[in-house]
């Protein structure tokens, strides 16, 4: 990488005086030939991978040894357009990528930059018809620059949105316009509603969607329009108990889900997750205040098909107990074996806890215990599991 950065260096100062020519010529003859050919096509492929797109173009000028590989379209299979690049440079890379050919290998797009208007974002999407997956971080979207790319990049599949602002018709557009459309995530986008997030949610292939930072109200609003979903981030959201029962009525499908830094739940709702997703896999409920030791231990005991827990920044999960009676008195131990990730960081848990819960779930890869400041000795067993 040392030796890239600095055929770099030496081409930025070429474009400004002769002698940093005669400098680079010397520095290509000297070096370039001794060492990368000796270097295999791959080896330098992969060397290439970790620049910028700005960088390959440049590096593409050096030598036709470089401009052979620069082309190379695993390169190109994404292009970012990065926040610090003013907007002539963006044009200039985007006419440049357009002229070649190489944005028709692009299949992940990132838009970065204030500068993006509805002209560069026309002239990129016209140019990338195999565009998979666009993301967008405080870009305005406009519904000119929708339903360009409904027009010109008919595969998409998945959709990001950072800050920024678009319109519910933007998002009817993106509904009706996808076939293959798959996962939508909306952060902190501004002027869309409840109603253009159901044009959204009436794709019936739509699977995971990011319901950051919602009300209760507008959950249930959306609740109907969510019976296929798989996957769903609910983190930062101010719901209750009882909203968040009915939003899980709708909801039986859900098998991920991530609840951190919801304040407002408390056991009642992890009565309610393990009532109506009996198949949930993966769960966060991290730095959630009112989840007691009461619901932590429900969850170890009856969620039987956990395979990653997240319980971090909770203070109440000691002391572990994975046990429970049954009305004749009988005691059994809890029926989860499947957990294979967990994650206790920044908790009060105990040496006890963790020799409790590696002994009963023996399928365990991955436990961490980050600051968890109680903790004063671990047995062999518990450290093979943390390793």
């Amino acid at each position: 990488m040392g030796f890239i950065n600095s055929i770099i260096s030496a081409l930025h100062k070429s474009k400004h005086s002769s002698k940093s020519k005669a400098h680079l010529d010397d520095f290509l003859t000297a070096d370039l030939d001794c060492i990368f050919d000796n270097l295999s096509q791959e080896l330098i492929l992969y060397i290439f991978s970790f620049l910028t797109h700005q960088d390959i173009c440049s590096l593409a000028r050096v030598s036709s040894g470089f401009l052979k590989i620069a082309y190379d379209r695993t390169l190109w299979k994404s292009f970012t357009v990065p926040t610090y690049m003013k907007r002539k440079s963006i044009k200039k890379t985007v006419n440049t990528m357009s002229a070649s050919g190489r944005l028709n290998h692009v299949q992940r797009l990132s838009l970065r930059n204030k500068h993006i208007n509805d002209e560069t974002m026309e002239h990129i999407l016209r140019n990338a018809p195999n565009l998979k997956d666009i993301r967008l971080y405080n870009v305005e979207v406009t519904e000119k620059a929708t339903q360009s790319l409904v027009n010109h990049c008919p595969s998409l599949e998945i959709v990001h949105m950072h800050g920024g602002k678009a319109t519910d018709k933007c998002l009817e557009l993106l509904s009706k316009g996808f076939k293959n459309l798959r996962h939508i995530d909306l952060q902190q986008v501004e002027n869309v509603t409840t109603r253009g997030l159901i044009h959204i949610l009436a794709r019936r292939n739509l699977s995971c969607m990011n319901f950051r930072e919602m009300h209760g109200s507008e959950l249930l609003a959306l609740g109907p329009h969510c019976s296929n979903f798989v996957t769903m981030d609910l983190s930062y959201s101010h719901i209750q108990d009882h909203e968040f029962k009915q939003f899980l009525q709708y909801c039986t499908k859900l098998k991920n889900i991530s609840l951190a830094n919801c304040k407002t739940i408390t056991d009642k709702t992890i009565e309610h997750l393990v009532e109506f997703l009996p198949n949930m896999a993966e769960l966060n409920i991290s730095n959630c205040p009112n989840i007691t030791n009461h619901g932590v231990n429900l969850l170890l005991r009856r969620a039987t098909n956990l395979v990653s827990l997240n319980l971090g920044h909770l203070s109440c999960v000691h002391p572990v107990n994975l046990t429970r009676f049954t009305r004749s008195g009988y005691e059994y131990k809890a029926s989860n074996t499947k957990l294979q990730i967990l994650d206790l960081s920044f908790t009060d848990v105990k040496d006890d806890d963790i020799i409790t819960i590696t002994g009963h779930f023996d399928k365990l890869k991955k436990v961490s215990l980050r600051d968890c400041m109680d903790l004063k000795y671990l047995a062999p067993k518990v450290i093979e599991v943390i390793a």
